[in-house]
């Protein structure tokens, strides 16, 4: 109780993690909202997942470079900057956005180039203003409020784009964005100390040290298969994601604009229950491929029942039950594999160079996203979103195999050839 008063007591983390909880909040919100507009204006799928990509972009091209910057500038003036300019943006978008909708296309990706600066400002910032010995709660309690930032986005933007508009949730996302300015006008100056590198010199030294960091990866079967499940996961999540209208109209065969509180709610639910359950799970030495197995038979059998049975119940009521509560279990079982792979990949990167694998990792996942978004596209504009969910189905299903049937491979032991989860 101690280590919380001393947190909470700290009156630059309550402003800190006030425009963090606002800006999570926002960012969920518009995310759904833009695709969901997207979707009514258009019906397309393709124009969805091309919101998802101009949103990626930023990071692929800024990315590399935004800890230049972040390391040279006061992180205050850095994150006041960034809150306000996305509010600005989001402003002129309520009256802008009738023209075309590629004008959407255009604020994502400059909010999203803004979001490079905020991320990285914002996490350098907390270890700043937090001591060390609190340094672990403070992350703890910010991983929260992402989670439950996820939930609260996702419905504000459904029930507000219901009852009040388009128009008038991007007015409630602007005022987010400056109250979150507004917290950080009262943070301390945050500006670093000492010699300024020469930008040259850093993206030299970025680009070879990416390198060095790929090909440590390749040479480690174990952290290359992690590398790839984690990919393949995390690209899979981001399909649906921008697809969750087209789920909510075709397979639960409810509004579009309910798809957040249908499927997010209950899937982000069940991922909040097992990042609870699972490490304890880990505490009692049950192995992590065990565990990733699991899962994984999990994820294939409920992805069958929504795709396949599932549509078939006659009854809104009694199909709406029984979707919430699969999705539940669906997230569930993804943070079953999620949380495994993350500790191993963490365990099994030599402290020199755990950033580099860990960076490179989530660059690879947003470079990577790109192409099954424009796929997956594709597939539920032709054949429609249960086709591509049989294909995650498949995908899944191909990996249990693989996990289960491979030569070597012992549950008990949590060993697939030279592939050690332990």
């Amino acid at each position: 109780m101690k280590r919380w008063t001393n947190l909470f007591s700290n009156k630059n983390f309550i402003y800190l993690l006030v425009s963090q909880s606002l800006s999570q909040v926002t960012i969920q919100l518009l995310n759904f909202l833009f695709v969901l507009k997207v979707y009514n204006e258009t019906g397309s799928p393709i124009a969805t997942s091309i919101v998802w990509i101009f949103y990626a972009l930023p990071s692929l091209i800024f990315g590399p470079f935004a800890a230049t910057i972040v390391d040279t500038f006061d992180r205050r003036k850095l994150l006041m900057f960034t809150n306000l300019l996305q509010s600005l943006l989001i402003l002129f978008l309520s009256f802008s956005f009738n023209r075309s909708v590629f004008t959407m296309y255009i604020v994502v990706f400059l909010y999203s180039t803004l979001n490079q600066l905020y991320v990285p400002s914002e996490s350098v910032a907390l270890t700043e203003i937090v001591k060390k010995k609190s340094l672990a709660l403070a992350n703890g309690v910010f991983f929260t409020t992402v989670q439950i930032s996820i939930i609260i986005g996702f419905l504000l933007a459904s029930l507000s784009n219901s009852f009040f508009g388009f128009v008038n949730t991007l007015y409630l996302s602007a005022l987010l964005l400056f109250t979150a300015f507004l917290a950080v006008t009262k943070l301390p100056e945050l500006r670093i100390m000492g010699k300024r590198s020469d930008p040259g010199s850093l993206v030299r030294d970025f680009i070879e040290r990416i390198f060095e960091g790929y090909r440590y990866v390749v040479s480690q079967r174990s952290l290359l298969y992690s590398y790839l499940l984690q990919i393949v996961l995390n690209c899979s999540l981001t399909v649906v994601v921008v697809n969750i209208p087209v789920i909510s109209k075709e397979v639960l065969r409810a509004p579009g604009d309910y798809g957040s509180a249908l499927i997010v709610t209950p899937t982000i639910l069940g991922s909040v229950i097992a990042s609870y359950y699972v490490p304890r799970i880990l505490e009692k030495g049950i192995r992590k491929l065990s565990i990733i197995y699991r899962s994984l038979v999990m994820m294939t059998f409920l992805l069958a029942l929504i795709t396949l049975i599932f549509p078939e119940i006659e009854g809104q009521t009694l199909r709406l039950v029984v979707y919430f509560g699969t999705f539940i279990a669906l997230g569930a079982c993804f943070v079953g594999t999620i949380i495994p792979l993350q500790t191993h990949i963490q365990e099994f990167s030599p402290e020199k160079m755990r950033g580099r694998i860990l960076g490179n990792l989530w660059f690879l996942i947003t470079l990577i996203n790109i192409f099954p978004l424009l796929f997956s596209g594709i597939i539920t504009e032709i054949f429609g979103v249960r086709v591509l969910l049989l294909l995650f189905f498949a995908i899944y299903l191909s990996i249990a195999i693989y996990i289960r049937n491979n030569s070597g491979i012992q549950l008990r032991d949590g060993v697939i050839n030279n592939f050690r989860i332990s």
